[in-house]
C-alpha cells in the first residue's frame, strides 16, 4: 500500500522550489523515472529517491543541479527559483 504523500511546507523557499520541480517535471510530461534518466544522458546521476527527496523537500537541490533540471525540463533557471 502506497503511503500518502506528505504535502509540502510552501512557507520555506526549499518547499517552493519543491513546489515548482513538481509542476514544471509535470508540465514537461515527464515521470520521475524519465526525469532521471534524461539527467543521466545529459552526464548528471542520480537516483529516483533522490529526485523525490528533491519534490518532497526533504532534501535541497544541489546548486549544480539546476542546470541540468533546468536543460531537461526545458525551464529557465527563473521558472524553477521563485523570487522570495
Amino acid at each position: 500500500m502506497a503511503r500518502k504523500r506528505k504535502s509540502v511546507d510552501t512557507s520555506t523557499y526549499s518547499g517552493r522550489v519543491a513546489k515548482r520541480l513538481v509542476k514544471l517535471r509535470e508540465e514537461a510530461g515527464l515521470s520521475v523515472e524519465d526525469a532521471v534518466s534524461k539527467m543521466a544522458s545529459i552526464d548528471y546521476t542520480l537516483s529516483q529517491a533522490t529526485w523525490k527527496f528533491w519534490e518532497n523537500s526533504r532534501t535541497q537541490m544541489p546548486l549544480n543541479a539546476i542546470p541540468f533540471v533546468c536543460k531537461v525540463l526545458k525551464a529557465k533557471p527563473h521558472d524553477l527559483l521563485p523570487k522570495r
